[in-house]
């Protein structure tokens, strides 16, 4: 019988579970982790950040030329616009909620002392700062709004561009698809970046902070289990007008 492989969240659980053993081993010397294992986890998180902008800005300008029809694109960026701040300001606030209801479980940190002021600017500014001057800066600096607005500006251009945009069509098309496939590869090493991560994290801080972790993961998890629950639960049933639970249905594994 072929052997049957295990599933990705069994190797990312097996990765943090060796990486805390591996720094228990480390505790005396902490310096072999920070310099030799922690800049493998430091990749794996940079190789994540640098596929963010490809990621969104590739996907949503295919998704815009998949319509076809110009006149369709100014509603749907709209409602992409709408809909994108509708579920950050949701997720801030179950964020926000979170943190104050188990602010007392979290472990506290002590900081070098640096002070930061809070910044405030009126929605005007917010608006001008969605729309960049300069089509590279947003990618740099992994703005996400201004990313999509180019993605629609984008979708836009080639649809109205006819027969000489449908090569860039096409080339947008193959870009989305290897950008997922680049996606799904580092995905596959999301074992080796967390068992590096938590080597050195223990490492450094010692057994106490697993504990201090799980209290963060578990909340952490909380919020995303709520947000699935309460955006993606509205979106689906007041966008697509089917049940929530038959769409989850759909697509969990028997």
């Amino acid at each position: 019988m072929a052997k049957r492989k295990l599933s990705l969240p069994v190797r990312i659980f097996i990765g943090m579970f060796l990486g805390i053993l591996t720094g228990l081993c480390f505790l005396g010397s902490p310096e072999f982790t920070t310099q030799y294992i922690k800049p493998f986890g430091t990749i794996y998180i940079n190789l994540l950040k640098f596929l963010v902008v490809p990621v969104v800005l590739f996907s949503i300008t295919d998704g815009v030329v998949s319509l076809k029809d110009l006149r369709r694109v100014g509603s749907v960026g709209i409602r992409t616009f709408v809909y994108y701040i509708f579920t950050t300001a949701v997720a801030v606030i179950i964020g926000l909620a979170l943190a104050n209801a188990f602010v007392g479980a979290f472990p506290r940190l002590e900081t070098s002392g640096a002070e930061y002021a809070a910044t405030s600017s009126n929605v005007m500014d917010v608006i001008v700062g969605i729309f960049p001057s300069n089509a590279l800066q947003p990618m740099v600096t992994s703005d996400m709004l201004p990313v999509i607005v180019i993605a629609l500006f984008a979708g836009a251009g080639i649809l109205s561009a006819g027969e000489k945009g449908e090569k860039i069509a096409e080339l947008v098309n193959c870009m989305s698809e290897v950008v997922m496939k680049i996606m799904m590869m580092i995905i596959q090493i999301t074992p080796i970046g967390v068992f590096c991560l938590m080597c050195n994290v223990v490492a450094v801080n010692g057994p106490s902070i697993v504990g201090s972790l799980a209290i963060v993961i578990g909340v952490a998890y909380l919020g995303y289990l709520l947000h699935v629950v309460l955006v993606y639960g509205f979106s689906v049933r007041f966008l697509s007008g089917m049940s929530p639970i038959t769409f989850s249905g759909d697509w969990l594994p028997p």
